[in-house]
This record gives C-alpha cells, sequence and structure tokens, in this order.
C-alpha cells in the first residue's frame, strides 16, 4: 500500500531505475505462495470485480490505440491492483489481522501528506488557476485535484481506526486527530473544488448520522464562517467559484464546465461503439482532447461502452449488497457496533465520494475500488463467521430441548 500511494521510485529516480516496485511484488507473491495461510472468502464481488478486469481487456484488445503507453499502463496498472485484491482477501485471517491492514492505510496516507506538505512548504507547488496550488509529492496522483480526492477517500477510515484505538494511550487518539486536520489542511491548500465540495458533504453526512447530531451539527455551523475567514484571499476566491462560477477567472470557469462535457463526450463515444468503447486509457487520443474524462460516467462510457457500464453498475450494486448484509447482520442480533461495522460504513461512505465526485474525476481505475471492495468481502466474511458461532450454540440447545 506504500507502494501504491507515496510511491518512492516517483520521487527519487535512483529508486526508479532499481524497478523496487517490481521487486517487492515478485518478493511478496513468492511469499504470499509458499506462506500456507492463503484462505479464499467467497463473495459475489469476486465475479465482479474478474467480469470488470474481462471487459477492461477485451475493450483494450479491440482498441485502435492499444498499442500507445498510456493505454498499456492503465491495463497494467489495474491488473497489479487486481493481484493485489486477490493476496489481500486469501492472506487476512482475522480481525486484528484486517485492523492492522486499516491503520496502516491511514498511517501510510498521513506519512504521504506529511511529505507533501514540508514539499509544499519548500516551495514545490504547481501555480495553476490564478493561485499556488499544493501537489502530492508522486507523479501519478500528485496532481492537486488528485491528492485532494484521495485524502477525501480514506478520511471515512478515521472512524473504524478510532474504534481501534478505543482503551489505547491518548497519544495514539491525539495522532488520529492531528491526522484528520492535517487532511482538512491539505485539502484546502490543493485548491480542489471538488475535494472541497466532498469533503463537505462528508462532514454534512457525517454529522446527520452522529449521536449528537445537533452538537456536531452546531458545531460545523459556528466553525464554516471562522475557517472561511481564516482563508487567505485567493483561497476564498477560487472556492468562492463554487457557488458563483464568473467570480473566478475564465479558465477556472471553462474548467468546471468541463466536467459536464466529458460525460457527452463519453456518450458521444458510445454511440460510435457501443460494444468496445475507444479502451482504456484511449480517451485523449480518441476524442482528440488535450485533457482526461474527467468524469468518471463519461470514461466508463467511452472507454469501456455497454459491458463497462454493466460491470461497474454490478459492481457498485454488490458492494452496497455487503455493506447492507453486514449492517443487517448487527441488527437482526442486537450487537453493539464495532470495528466491522465501522469498516463497511467506511467502504459506503466512501463509495458515495468516490460516485459523487467521479462526477469531476476520471477515477474508474483507482486503487480505492479494489481496495475498499477487499476490506468488505474480509468483514463480510468475518461477520458470517461470527454468526456461524452463535448459531451453533443454539441448534445445540434446539437438539436438546
Amino acid at each position: 500500500m506504500w507502494l501504491f500511494i507515496h510511491r518512492p521510485f516517483e520521487i527519487w529516480p535512483s529508486l526508479g531505475e532499481w524497478r523496487i516496485e517490481r521487486v517487492y511484488m515478485l518478493f511478496a507473491l513468492v511469499s504470499w505462495a509458499v506462506s500456507g495461510r492463503i484462505r479464499w472468502v467467497p463473495n459475489p464481488l469476486h465475479a465482479a470485480y474478474a467480469a470488470f478486469a474481462v471487459v477492461v481487456l477485451i475493450c483494450w484488445a479491440a482498441s485502435p490505440w492499444n498499442d500507445t503507453l498510456k493505454a498499456q499502463v492503465a491495463v497494467e496498472n489495474y491488473l497489479k491492483l487486481l493481484v493485489f485484491y486477490i493476496m489481500l482477501v486469501t492472506s487476512v485471517r482475522t480481525e486484528d489481522d484486517l485492523k492492522k491492514i486499516i491503520l496502516g492505510l491511514v498511517a501510510i496516507m498521513g506519512l504521504y501528506m506529511v511529505h507533501s506538505m514540508r514539499e509544499f512548504f519548500c516551495g514545490r507547488h504547481l501555480y495553476r488557476m490564478g493561485l499556488p496550488r499544493m501537489i502530492g509529492v508522486d507523479a501519478t496522483l500528485g496532481d492537486p485535484n488528485s491528492f485532494s480526492a484521495s485524502i477525501v477517500y480514506i478520511l471515512p477510515f478515521t472512524v473504524p481506526c478510532w474504534a481501534i484505538l478505543r482503551g489505547a494511550s491518548p497519544l495514539w487518539r491525539k495522532l488520529l486527530i492531528g491526522y484528520v486536520a492535517l487532511s482538512l489542511l491539505c485539502i484546502v491548500l490543493t485548491g480542489s473544488r471538488g475535494g472541497l465540495a466532498a469533503l463537505m458533504l462528508y462532514l454534512l453526512i457525517y454529522a446527520l448520522r452522529s449521536q449528537h447530531r445537533g452538537r456536531v451539527l452546531t458545531a460545523l455551523f459556528l466553525l464554516s464562517p471562522l475557517s472561511w475567514f481564516l482563508l487567505p484571499e485567493h483561497l476564498q476566491n477560487r472556492f468562492y467559484t463554487l457557488i458563483d462560477s464568473s467570480a473566478g477567472p475564465e479558465n477556472a470557469q471553462s474548467s468546471a464546465e468541463g466536467r459536464g462535457l466529458g460525460f457527452w463526450l463519453g456518450l458521444k463515444l458510445w454511440q460510435s461503439s457501443p460494444i468496445t468503447g475507444c479502451g482504456p486509457g484511449a480517451w485523449m487520443p480518441a476524442t482528440g482532447s488535450d485533457v482526461e474524462s474527467h468524469n468518471i460516467y463519461g470514461q466508463v462510457l467511452g472507454e469501456l461502452a455497454t459491458p463497462g457500464v454493466l460491470a461497474f453498475g454490478s459492481l457498485v450494486f454488490l458492494l452496497w449488497s455487503n455493506i447492507r448484509a453486514i449492517k443487517r447482520a448487527y441488527l437482526r442480533n442486537g450487537w453493539e457496533k464495532s470495528f466491522l461495522y465501522y469498516v463497511a460504513d467506511a467502504v459506503g461512505m466512501s463509495v458515495i465520494l468516490l460516485l459523487v465526485l467521479g462526477y469531476a474525476a476520471h477515477s474508474l481505475y483507482r486503487f480505492n475500488w479494489l481496495w475498499y471492495g477487499a476490506f468488505l468481502v474480509l468483514a463480510r466474511g468475518m461477520v458470517d463467521q461470527n454468526l456461524r458461532l452463535e448459531e451453533t450454540p443454539r441448534r445445540h440447545f434446539q437438539i436438546e430441548s
């Protein structure tokens, strides 16, 4: 996960020459194969991911642009993520193992943000839309919009982390609070309107679902204007374009309009090739555009066409179905909300953010879709195991009676 998020081989060129990511992946695969810990957790999500991968490969093979570097990299990276997904769902066996994975994810993201923050204050930034914007230290997802999206998508997992750290040293909880504060600061400094909108949506949903709804909503209501006036003027002007796009520079307005254009371009590509689309990673040559789709719905329509829409729709439905099954198990059995419940809830919240922010992001092949599906498969398997353990004494009691 650290190699996927922080991507040190993109930061330090000497490490890139050594291809450490491939060396480590081969080492991890061998260790996984000989570990004797491989266990397959049955779940319909496996079939959905397999179907989506098959669609990606078929559309890539049929694409006139399948020999371009971008298309090959898109397919190769997705297959790497799929291999990691298989390793994850077959290696994690206990709830404690899953807790380590979730804590590791948040810790890695924290390290990534700290490194990026340091570079920002040392003068490394991207000047765009009339202001200096914070970027991630890597190249793949270091763009301000991608960087802020990565932060937002992982933010819901601070809730299961809080549950893990219950009873631990107060220092760990303070660090987690610091992580949340750092996340908010980084999102603001990126100047990403989509990232800020997704953050506001997350905070609003969290407040409405909180047991202390009144207090949380009141706190948000009081802190929002204070936070706004603490922002520098150039950031205020940037985020004000969320309400009035004409308030910003002309390129900011055209950027916002381009998000919707991505959907219509995707629809046009689908109409010209409804079976195989233009292929993964072929958006720019297929449309003649100098930018990517910036719209996940246009991306899936244009690049993967009808099979991609069906596969992606099935994937989203099965994610929702697993989340609902876990929550229903807790409700029916009267269990107190615990780590596995919060994992399912965090995945659900992240999927909502992926779908909402997807209107302004070409995030179809992001690692989040596969990783969060793996977390959900594991959590569902553990919940089902707990159900079986509770059912066994009941059956014995009925037989004896």
